[in-house]
């Protein structure tokens, strides 16, 4: 940006100076003087910076007057350019940048000048005044540049120490331009006697240099003195090794600060405490029981602090080369050695570390030993105890629940299988995987995910024996280790106990919530399995429990790997299926008893595998809530039944007929759910009050006021909400007061039933009273035969579904039902025989599938 600041500007330059001068110099003498100004600079360090100053406003106030702007301009360039470069040694991006510094600041100074001239051009106070500003605002273009180009590279602020910078530059600029002013003043009176200021400019250089080297001098003392309090009042030693190591970075400026405790008892960890290179931070950590750095070993034999120059030969310690040069000295206490202290890489380019640095740091390095030796130091040893303690549990154990950790499980079960037992007793794997746990991420959010896993590691431990092992093996997956017999008798008491432990809920931040564990056990052989073998086993009943309707324990068998096998491939397969839109819609029709007419459809999703043919929900919605693919499943069976449904409706737009739509627990937890079923109603242009989202009491179980909301705002859009399999849940019956739930689904569990046994119908005939009670609809699910409708008839039922009336048919199957008014009422009302006739066919179990979500009862 300077650069291109200085094209621009070059053109507008004047041709000719603002007065005539008693004699022309020519542009490379000026050239020169700016050569001599810039490579004799004054450093001076403020903070972890370093800014320059020197006696370049004489010759600028010099070439103001005794050569044109351009020439001007141009001396300036190229003379302080060749001294930046020979004897500061800038190069790149640097040298660039202070080129470019220099000529926006010389042509600010030849305008501001030039401003002054047009109110009186002659050499007198006016154009004096002008110069002093026109050096003041040469100067502040300089820092202001300088102190933004620093906080860009640095990534921190400058402008709290701007002010300190200007002050230092003005009172420079000031005395270096009024010096000048008055060699020009005698040059136009006297030219002769131009060279009696050579004397001032020198004394004046060299009280600059004595007031810096003053100010460094003071600076270094209060530093020491710092670095002596730090270690002195801080009580811990991990604080007052980092606190000093900051100090030092600071102090030396330098990018890495480095101090290495050496251990008093023979054996021991050496402790090293590290900041730097940037932000990185190392404290008390053990590096072993021998320095493995040269530079430091180097340091310690010869009992003294070292300055080491930069060099391509240099060698490599045990972080690699650095890149500068460092300070390194050992901690010699009064008695003993207390360790190493190191600084490298110097932040400044300006210079590099030098005698002064290496004799401040040896007395830093002084107080330091001592201050360790006698305060601190044993603190050191009793902080190695601690922190290897806290690092053997942290290997070792769960971060969250505080269990053991699967790298720890599964050594003990290597162990437990190499050392057979005398008495028989055999090792014990109990693999244990939370059921839904995504639900409760997805609804209440990963802090209360970790809370309900912190509080099922305290359900574990309370149902463990004495002599057993639990361990949280990561995400939702638990583990325990028990010695049992062969029979495992023990293990399946346990299991059982740890599954009557999760019955009660959890309470997480105000929601309550139920969750179930699905539970593997397998038995090790001592001497044949390898602990891979007894894990993989239990993983593998695990996922039999889940498969056979989770919340159950289940042990290995060997047949289970072939269904793994297939569970593996079938998951491949689905994820195909739903990028190659392998599902298909079937419709079963629900039917008011009293008028046998046909009141509305539960949409049942089909997978037409490729190879497989048709696959049943039971076989594949467990498997797509493993993953987000019950999500993209959920997401097309409510759409597609939408669709249908605006169609239906619009065969007779004078009567009501809903299309019911299952929908899984993962669906109902994701945050946007509302939003998502209205914008697929609108989508396909259907009215909300044709559709009915079913969904199982399991679902509600994870009850949340996030929860209760959504299916509130889906009910007043005119939604209506049923609940599936009713009956068969594990939650209070006083969700129906929370939840806006308008239709009960009887399970086929309580239909499935003979007639004439009314106490096996008692569990119907309460859910029907029930919901007549709460002016609920009712609809039985699974009806075969006519004995079973004429008993629900007898309840009280309202509606009814199942085989008897129809199975599930296509879209066009049900729009021809519709259009041709078909009735189910002779045949919803037989007559009753009045003896027990032999069945005339025979009825073969079916199981109902369910459109997405979970596998559903039979229908």
């Amino acid at each position: 940006m300077l650069v291109g600041l200085t094209i621009v500007l070059w053109p507008w330059l004047p041709s000719a100076s603002p007065v005539t001068a008693p004699f022309p110099i020519p542009w490379w003498l000026l050239a020169a003087a700016f050569f001599i100004a810039e490579a004799n600079v004054i450093h001076l360090h403020i903070g972890r910076s370093a800014h320059s100053f020197s006696m370049s406003e004489i010759p600028l106030v010099a070439g103001l007057f005794l050569v044109s702007p351009p020439e001007f301009v141009l001396a300036r360039l190229i003379g302080s350019g060749l001294a930046l470069y020979f004897a500061r040694q800038q190069r790149s991006v640097k040298l660039a940048f202070n080129l470019a510094q220099f000529g926006v600041s010389s042509i600010v100074a030849v305008a501001v000048v030039r401003v002054f001239a047009l109110v009186d051009s002659t050499f007198g106070p006016v154009l004096w005044a002008g110069v002093l500003v026109a050096t003041l605002s040469e100067n502040l273009v300089g820092v202001i540049a300088v102190s933004t180009a620093i906080s860009l590279a640095e990534g921190r602020s400058m402008l709290e120490r701007l002010p300190q910078m200007l002050k230092i530059g003005v009172i420079v600029s000031i005395t270096n331009a009024s010096l000048a002013l008055m060699g020009l003043t005698v040059l136009w009176t006297n030219p002769a006697s131009v060279w009696l200021f050579v004397v001032p400019i020198g004394t004046a250089a060299i009280a600059y240099r004595s007031y810096i080297a003053q100010r460094q001098q003071h600076e270094r003392i209060e530093l020491l003195y710092e670095s002596t309090r730090i270690l002195q009042q801080n009580p811990r030693l991990e604080g007052a090794i980092s606190a000093l190591l900051e100090h030092l970075r600071r102090m030396f400026r330098a990018d890495i600060a480095e101090i290495c405790l050496i251990p008093r008892h023979e054996g021991d960890d050496i402790l090293r405490s590290r900041i730097g290179p940037g932000s990185a931070t190392e404290l008390m950590h053990p590096i072993g029981p021998s320095l493995d750095d040269p530079l430091l070993v180097e340091a310690i034999a010869e009992r003294k602090a070292r300055l080491v120059e930069p060099s391509g030969d240099d060698p490599e310690g045990a972080e690699g080369a650095r890149r500068r040069s460092l300070l390194v000295a050992p901690l010699l206490g009064e008695s003993t050695l207390v360790g190493t202290i190191l600084v490298a890489d110097r932040l400044s380019e300006i210079s590099e570390f030098d005698l002064d640095d290496l004799k401040l740091f040896e007395t830093l390095a002084n107080h330091t030993a001592v201050a360790l030796e006698n305060g601190q130091l044993e603190q050191s040893v009793e902080r190695l105890s601690q922190l290897k303690e806290e690092l053997h549990y942290q290997a070792s154990h769960d971060a969250l629940t505080g269990l053991e950790n699967r790298s720890v499980f599964a050594q003990s079960v290597a162990l437990r299988l190499e050392s057979p037992q005398a008495d028989g007793m055999i090792p014990v794997v109990l693999f244990i995987d939370l059921d839904d746990f995504k639900v409760i991420n997805d609804t209440l959010g990963h802090a209360a995910g970790d809370r309900l896993l912190v509080a099922v590691g305290d359900r574990l431990r309370s149902v463990m024996r004495a002599t057993d092992l639990a361990a949280r093996l990561g995400g939702d997956e638990f583990a325990a280790l028990l010695w049992d017999t062969p029979d495992l008798t023990g293990s399946l008491r346990v299991a059982e106990r740890l599954t009557a432990a999760m019955n009660p809920g959890f309470e997480l931040g105000g929601d309550s919530v139920t969750v179930r564990a699905s539970i593997g056990v397998a038995g090790g052989r001592p001497g044949l399995d390898s602990a891979g073998d007894l894990l993989r086993n239990a993983d593998v009943a695990m996922y039999s429990a889940k498969a056979r309707g989770k919340g159950r324990v289940v042990v290995f068998e060997p047949s289970m790997h072939e269904a793994v096998l297939a569970h593996a491939a079938l998951s491949a397969d689905l994820e195909r299926a739903i990028t190659n839109r392998e599902f298909v819609l079937q419709y079963q029709p629900i039917v008011e008893l009293a008028t046998g007419r046909m009141t509305g459809v539960e949409a049942l999703v089909r997978w037409t595998h490729p190879t497989r043919g048709v696959i049943g929900p039971n076989d594949f919605i467990l498997l797509a809530e493993e993953s987000d693919a019950i999500l993209d499943i959920g997401r097309w069976v409510l759409g597609e039944a939408c669709a249908v449904a605006r169609e239906w409706r619009a065969l007779d737009s004078s009567r009501t007929f809903t299309v019911s739509v299952n929908v899984s627990a993962r669906q109902l937890g994701q945050q946007a759910f509302v939003e998502d079923v209205m914008r697929e109603v609108a989508d396909a242009g259907a009215e909300p009050h044709s559709l009915v989202l079913e969904m199982t009491e399991t679902a509600l179980l994870h009850d949340s006021a996030a929860t209760r909301l959504k299916l509130r705002q889906l009910k007043d859009a005119g939604i209506g909400i049923s609940v599936d399999d009713f009956g068969t849940g594990y939650s209070s019956l006083s969700y129906l007061q929370r939840f806006p739930v308008s239709t009960l689904k009887i399970a086929r569990d309580f239909v499935d039933l003979d007639r004439d046994n009314h106490d096996a119908w008692q569990f119907a005939s309460a859910i029907i009273a029930m919901a007549e009670a709460l002016h609920l609809s009712v609809i039985a699910e699974g009806v075969e035969t006519p004995a079973q409708l004429r008993r629900l008839t007898e309840l009280g039922c309202g509606y009814a579904q199942g085989f008897y009336f129809a199975r599930p048919l296509d879209a066009v199957a049900v729009t021809s039902l519709l259009v041709h008014g078909h009735s189910f009422q002779k045949l919803a009302l037989p007559a009753a025989p009045t003896t027990r006739p032999p069945a005339v066919r025979r009825r073969v179990p079916r199981q109902k599938q369910r459109s997405t979500v979970r596998p559903a009862t039979s229908s």
